[in-house]
């Protein structure tokens, strides 16, 4: 039997078998003409012509709309399909079988094959700073390709797409411009892959905001609070139709450059809604009511442009009375990143009410540096199975970039194997399948161990004192460092706001005893992809800079001696610096420079207050032994 990632519903192994040939004549028929093209990147193939074909695409109309048929025997390789979908997805499972070849053979077999849910997506934040080359986007939908996942999404807020109607707001900043975006598009349609619009137009509208144009349309000018820090405005107000105007314009900018027959308009988070200019309203009438009127007014404006709406669950979860407002074409995207989040609940519910819908679980890699390993895996398998078992229409895997997008691209491909492994078929043995095509097709890996040991480095946060939703406590402590510096007396805030962050020492010597181990572990990996140099930089960059992180936070511990905490100090503040100086060069090998210095930021926070913690153990550790 062959190893086919995601899993084919059925394999039958049959009497003899294909021999390799140094050229392949395949006939194919109009439908099949990308698969065609698609057998070019792995065979040395030509057009058939004649009586002699090697491979045969015949259309089938028995088979489910993107179901194939593979049958191989010794004469002819036969993908039978319906539409182009099918025959291009034959195709991906003759690749991966092509790769498993012994003695210049294949063993003659019948595979029939379809998935399991419509859509299988993929969301790739551009908007946290990082936004990738065309290259690197390039790399992602190919891997997303070969997995079967046929829809793909660029999340964008502020200024990481290039509107045509306002030029003026670049700077700069390095966007995907619209003729970039229509060559991303071609390329995915070639890879029968929907390149779905993503632009926010209610909460998450920091940027835009932050102009002098659009400070009057904040919710609440002054900001707010949340989180235990004030934040900057984010939130548009609902109730003044310059909002609606501003977003009309940003979503027609953004339709013109797209084919996509749906629009992911996200309206998640208004953090303000109800606590500013809208507040009388929403305590009149209700905050799901005010949500849902301002929701449908740029509804209506994608609806007069022929899309399909898709919107984040968030608010009407809260708001459940409000889903019979819902249109009934609108498909509600009910995200959840941890692993406790209660998709049976929130999908029931939907599918009670009639409602579209998909389940948008997460690679778990933001705030986090090498990733959640255990709420990537509950929260996949948790969409996966509560989508099919309450008749969703698909899976929106979500990779966000929160906080500096510190996490390197690799952390998330074990999240995007296994999601589409969940949103094509029931996978037996999942993990292992994982692990086994990343090694295999991702990393290329000779020793099959790169794949084990990047999930094991998202685990470091099981040894941490506490579970934190969204994030791990060592990350946490960059954010409180950006905000400390905001204080009039920086260490002291920062002292009491990471307080319950601080390891035991046992802690602390358990957790960099593994990171020493997975150094070696990576030493000893023998990847042969073509970013395999990058990827052993980004690993090792991470490991480094978790090592860091918690060294810093041990110079605050009082289980430590005051002069063994200065020669730790003093270790941080010269490693610190040559990890800012790394994380720019990484950086630079996969992503455009655009927020790349609000990225390092992060980090030189963190260095900031080290400076502070250096000079007050000078002064006989008067704070941090107080700490």
């Amino acid at each position: 039997m062959y190893v086919v990632v995601p899993s084919v519903k059925s394999q039958t192994m049959k009497t003899g078998f294909f021999k390799l040939k140094t050229k392949y004549c395949v006939f194919f028929n109009k439908m099949a003409s990308n698969a065609f093209n698609e057998l070019k990147t792995f065979l040395p193939v030509c057009e058939s012509e004649g009586n002699k074909i090697d491979i045969d695409f015949i259309i089938d109309e028995r088979l489910p709309f993107e179901g194939y048929k593979l049958l191989i025997t010794s004469k002819v390789i036969t993908i039978y399909h319906r539409s182009q979908e099918g025959a291009f997805w034959g195709v991906k499972t003759l690749k991966q079988i092509f790769a498993q070849t012994v003695d210049n053979k294949i063993d003659a077999l019948e595979i029939v094959d379809s998935p399991a849910l419509r859509i299988r997506g993929f969301m790739m934040d551009i908007s946290r700073d990082k936004i990738p080359t065309m290259k690197t986007i390039f790399q992602v939908i190919d891997l997303m390709s070969d997995l079967k996942m046929n829809h793909f999404e660029l999340y964008v807020e502020g200024f990481s797409f290039k509107y045509p109607s306002f030029e003026s707001f670049y700077h700069d900043e390095t966007p995907i411009t619209v003729n970039e975006y229509k060559r991303i598009e071609r390329y995915c349609y070639s890879k029968m892959i929907d390149l779905v619009p993503n632009h926010n137009g209610f909460g998450h509208m920091s940027a835009w905001l932050a102009k002098d144009e659009f400070k009057d349309l904040a919710e609440t000018p002054d900001g707010f609070f949340i989180w235990g820090a004030k934040r900057q405005p984010s939130t548009l107000n609902p109730l003044d139709e310059r909002s609606v105007e501003l977003v009309k314009t940003i979503y027609t900018d953004a339709m013109k450059a797209s084919n996509s027959m749906y629009f992911n308009m996200n309206f998640d988070e208004p953090f303000e809604l109800g606590h500013g200019k809208s507040k009388a309203k929403c305590d009149e009438v209700g905050v799901g009511k005010v949500y849902i009127e301002f929701m449908m007014k740029l509804y209506m404006h994608l609806k007069q442009s022929h899309k399909t709406a898709m919107i984040w669950g968030d608010v009407l979860n809260h708001h459940p009375e409000e889903l019979e407002n819902l249109p009934k074409d609108i498909i509600f995207l009910d995200w959840g990143y941890d692993m406790d989040y209660p998709f049976d609940k929130n999908l029931k519910r939907l599918e009670e009410a009639g409602v579209k819908f998909m389940a948008a679980p997460g690679t778990s890699s933001w705030c986090s540096i090498t990733g959640r390993t255990i709420d990537m895996l509950e929260t996949i398998r948790n969409a996966g199975f509560y989508t099919k078992k309450h008749n969703g229409i698909g899976i929106l895997l979500t990779d966000w970039g929160d906080v500096g997008h510190l996490q390197y691209l690799p952390v998330s491909f074990p999240g995007i194997v296994y999601s589409a492994m969940e949103s094509w078929s029931n996978n037996l043995g999942a993990y292992n399948l994982m692990t086994y095509y990343l090694d295999k097709h991702v990393f290329k890996d000779e020793t099959r161990s790169m794949a084990n040991l990047m999930l094991d480095l998202g685990r470091y946060n099981r040894h941490e004192n506490r579970y934190i939703h969204n994030g791990t406590a060592t990350f946490h402590n960059l954010i409180w460092a950006e905000h400390a510096l905001k204080q009039e007396r920086p260490l002291e805030y920062f002292i009491a706001k990471t307080k319950n962050n601080l390891f035991r020492l046992d802690q602390y010597e358990t957790m960099t005893e593994e990171f020493k181990l997975s150094i070696e572990r990576l030493k000893a990996t023998r990847l042969s992809c073509d970013d395999a140099r990058i990827i052993a930089k980004e690993m090792r960059q991470s490991i480094h800079l978790l090592m860091v992180i918690q060294k810093f936070m041990m110079t605050l511990s009082s289980e430590i001696p005051v002069e063994k905490r200065k020669t730790m100090i003093l270790d941080v503040l010269d490693k610190l610096p040559k990890l800012i100086a790394s994380h720019q060069f990484i950086w630079l090998q996969r992503n455009r420079k655009g927020g790349l210095e609000r990225s390092k930021k992060r980090i030189e926070n963190l260095l900031e207050i080290a400076r502070l913690v250096e000079a007050d153990l000078a002064q006989d550790a008067s704070l941090t032994q107080k700490g």
